[in-house]
């Protein structure tokens, strides 16, 4: 069988020259042997990020879990540092799951990133800092996320009006919290409804054709 040093591959046949890189080829003619070279496979750099990652928090916890144990002080810091981990992860593994779509990824990361939001304001108090400023803030970045992926990856308004659509009915929520007297500070609240609002506007009056296109075939109407 011959083969090539520098691709790493096996070729068959009386060739003189790689079929990849036209290098020299070593070892000796095989005409038995597959037609075609046999490339290896070659697993893709994510796995190895994502490993990494792994690591990374199992060797973050055990470090926590070590000097949370060892500190006179017993209140268990450690917990919020495990839940912390467990909110990465779920936000992580659903924007990774959901990459080929990625409008669709903002849109689920958004919405699980809210009820996060939202359990860790209950865990810690209730203090109201989710509803105040977590909340805005996530709904007018997923706003401007989608805008600006439909613009980057030049989106057609099919791919993306639906799911801009949602997150600006997301946008909406801190408004109607707002009409119930929810929010302790109101700027936030106010500014993430205006950009809603705008948004939907300019959808209305630039992509209204395509808007109600998507619409009907969303909903069957």
């Amino acid at each position: 069988m011959l083969y090539c040093e520098k691709c790493k591959i096996s070729a068959a046949g009386n060739i003189e020259k790689c079929p990849l890189c036209g290098g020299n080829l070593s070892g000796d003619i095989c005409d038995d042997a597959e037609a075609f070279p046999v490339i290896p496979p070659v697993k893709p750099k994510r796995y190895l990020t994502f490993k990494i990652l792994i690591l990374i928090s199992v060797i973050t916890a055990a470090v926590c879990f070590a000097v949370n144990a060892s500190t006179e002080l017993q209140s268990w810091w450690l917990n919020y540092v495990l839940a912390g981990f467990a909110s990465f992860w779920i936000i992580f593994g659903m924007a990774i799951k959901k990459r080929e779509n990625p409008v669709k990824a903002v849109l689920w990361v958004n919405i699980a990133a809210s009820l996060l939001l939202l359990l860790w304001d209950l865990a810690t108090g209730f203090l109201c800092w989710s509803i105040n400023y977590a909340l805005p803030v996530l709904y007018i970045c997923a706003i401007f996320a989608i805008v600006v992926l439909s613009c980057f990856l030049h989106l057609k308004p099919q791919d993306y009006i639906f799911y801009l659509i949602l997150n600006i009915l997301l946008g909406m929520i801190p408004l109607i919290l707002y009409l119930f007297s929810v929010p302790d500070v109101v700027y936030p609240s106010a500014v993430c409804a205006a950009i809603s609002i705008v948004t939907m506007a300019t959808l209305i009056i630039f992509k209204g054709g395509a808007l109600k296109e998507e619409l009907d075939r969303r909903l069957h109407i």
